[in-house]
């Protein structure tokens, strides 16, 4: 009996070693398997990182010739517009002239001049006008920038 007791415990202990060596096995799996899981979603997240930086790069792209097409246009905008006020102060010279000496009109020219004077006057309005459309697109510019940068 007593040989049998002894056989008993040792066989015992041998299992308890074979169910431990099973659960560190089983354990090393399972850290193996969230490992190679933990890589694959750090590869997909350094993916993502670089696409979103190759698109966040395209935009300042964009952004950076939007700001450069808005200069260019906002010169030309005012390049014209310096145009028009230069026109216009002729324009206003020349019917003060009129104005301020009313001897000059011949009476044989008069309608000449008052043809010359009406097409001044509607040539003034039109750059009157057009002014006020350069400033209002000039504004629209701006306000489609701001828009853009906020």
């Amino acid at each position: 009996m007593m040989s049998n007791n002894c056989v008993s415990p040792v066989t015992c202990v041998e299992q308890d070693d074979r169910c431990m060596n099973n659960v560190e096995e089983s354990h090393f799996m399972k850290l193996d398997a969230m490992n190679s899981n933990h890589n694959e979603i750090m590869v997909q997240l350094t993916f993502k990182i670089e696409f979103q930086k190759a698109i966040i790069n395209k935009l300042l792209s964009e952004i950076s010739e939007i700001k450069t097409n808005f200069q260019i246009q906002s010169q030309l905008k005012d390049n014209e517009l310096s145009n028009l006020r230069e026109k216009c102060e002729q324009f206003q010279s020349r019917v003060k002239e009129f104005g301020d000496n009313p001897s000059r009109i011949d009476q044989s020219n008069f309608y000449n001049h008052q043809n010359t004077l009406d097409k001044l006057n509607k040539e003034n309005e039109l750059l009157k006008k057009k002014n006020k459309e350069l400033l209002n697109e000039k504004n629209s510019l701006v306000s489609k920038l701001d828009k853009e940068f906020e």
